[in-house]
């Protein structure tokens, strides 16, 4: 059964930022992949950023390149400006 894309998303953020919890890049990190494993553009676009940036750890160019790739086939458009090499808005 699937679950809320968004609200996992929601959490994913929450954990990310520290909203209330401590933050925790690893929980928001399961979050997001719950959403983003669902199809949810945003939570792939968000992991693609995480793993991009290296936001609490270590950079991983191939996973970023895969969420925001299945973002961009969703035609999520800051995805689609990153992988082009234009600034997303």
């Amino acid at each position: 059964e699937q679950e809320n894309p968004r609200a996992q998303s929601k959490l994913g953020w929450i954990y990310l930022k520290g909203l209330g919890v401590k933050p925790d890049t690893r929980k928001a990190i399961l979050w997001y992949k719950e959403a983003a494993e669902q199809g949810y553009a945003h939570a792939q676009y968000t992991l693609g950023l995480i793993y991009r940036n290296g936001s609490g750890i270590n950079v991983n160019h191939y996973e970023s390149q895969k969420w925001l790739k299945l973002a961009a086939k969703q035609h999520y458009k800051n995805a689609e400006r990153l992988l082009a090499g234009l600034p997303a808005h």
